[in-house]
């Protein structure tokens, strides 16, 4: 079993990595999005807004929301309350789980696209996306509700 002292020094190790991640992952999201910014321009811009534009432009932007989320939820605080922890826990996983989401629902509605717009095709893919992602925020929610959330005591 691990002393209080090695339990802290591991937790803190770990948010370490996990802030250097989400700094790569940041920078990553950068380079790409300066990378593709012409084309998106070029294509996506000019054109009336369609649903498939929305999806595409909540893909590609909430993705640095959700990693300004996480460099900010990961970052060692010393007042670092149980609700406060809890609440952008919550809205954390919940704007995770809208990018998966949004990005699943561009990969439908291509592959409706891909079969002709054939109508019993986007009757399956409609109730296929439908419980996929009511299982997954279902699991979700318990997940969030399974999991405890407690101070470190720091007195040791």
């Amino acid at each position: 079993m691990l002393s209080p002292t090695d339990d802290l020094e591991l937790t803190l190790n770990r948010l370490l990595i996990t802030k250097y991640v989400n700094g790569a992952a940041l920078v990553y999201l950068a380079l790409e999005y300066f990378h593709t910014l012409e084309l998106e321009v070029a294509y996506l811009w000019g054109d009336k807004l369609s649903p498939v534009k929305v999806l595409f432009f909540v893909t590609r932007y909430l993705g640095f929301f959700t990693n300004g989320l996480l460099m900010w939820f990961f970052r060692p605080s010393s007042s670092s309350e149980v609700e406060i922890c809890t609440k952008l826990y919550w809205l954390t996983l919940f704007a995770i789980g809208i990018t998966i989401t949004t990005a699943d629902a561009i990969i439908y509605v291509r592959i409706h696209a891909l079969s002709h717009r054939c109508k019993t095709m986007g009757i399956v893919l409609s109730i296929h996306f439908v419980m996929v992602f009511s299982a997954f925020y279902t699991l979700l929610v318990l997940d969030l509700k399974m999991t405890t959330r407690k101070p470190l005591d720091h007195s040791s």
